[in-house]
């Protein structure tokens, strides 16, 4: 017998898109016979019992098991992954960690374990899934940051630089500037808190004008 924490199926269908669905307890969280969390259970315990087999191995193996559980009491639509690219909670996951922690050196390699995948695999699962690479997926993620600290007040560029994961603040004014055509400095003028003043500070010019 093998019982998993409802908690741990819960976050991995949150993940997925396909939250559990509500049934009586005794018919979704035990005596439940399923042969192929069975098999994986087998080898996850073998696995432990003779002290073989990579964590890492075996965390996938662990997690197939919870998505069998959670294709077995949820509602995950296998019919909504393109072919050859990531399954739904794959696809949340990936972009939930290629989207966080933008000051970090995050590798394809590291995401690609956390969805159980291969690095080549899941580069190209990536792609069908997001029409990006994962590198082109984090510099947006990392640019859209960029311009949110930007339209802050008195943020130095060179510490929006090293939030945002660039080397530098002209590694930053490259990149920035090949992806929105204009470089940080202009775009905090025409977007920043500069500009807002300016707006009032014209509007208020008029207002007195008309008065």
């Amino acid at each position: 017998m093998l019982t998993i924490d409802r908690k741990a199926l819960e976050d991995l269908a949150a993940d997925a898109g396909a939250p559990l669905s509500d049934g009586p307890a005794e018919a979704t969280t035990w005596g439940v016979r399923d042969p192929a969390v069975a098999r994986l259970a087998a080898v996850i315990a073998h696995g432990l019992d003779a002290g073989e087999g990579e964590p890492l191995y075996l965390r996938h193996l662990v997690t197939a098991c919870c998505l069998q559980a959670i294709g077995a009491f949820g509602a995950l639509d296998d019919g909504a992954v393109r072919q050859g690219g990531l399954a739904p909670w794959q696809a949340a996951r990936a972009k939930r960690l290629l989207g966080s922690d933008l000051s970090l050196d995050r590798g394809v390699q590291m995401v690609a374990d956390e969805c159980a995948l291969s690095a080549a695999y899941f580069a190209k699962a990536f792609k069908v899934t997001t029409g990006s690479t994962p590198h082109r997926w984090r510099l947006a993620a990392r640019i859209d940051e960029a311009r949110r600290l930007l339209a802050e007040e008195g943020v130095p560029l060179a510490q929006i630089a090293a939030a945002v994961g660039f080397a530098d603040q002209s590694h930053l004014s490259k990149a920035f500037k090949r992806e929105c055509g204009v470089s940080p400095g202009v775009w905090r003028r025409l977007h920043g808190p500069g500009r807002r003043r300016r707006v009032v500070a014209n509007l208020d010019a008029e207002n007195a004008a008309g008065g």
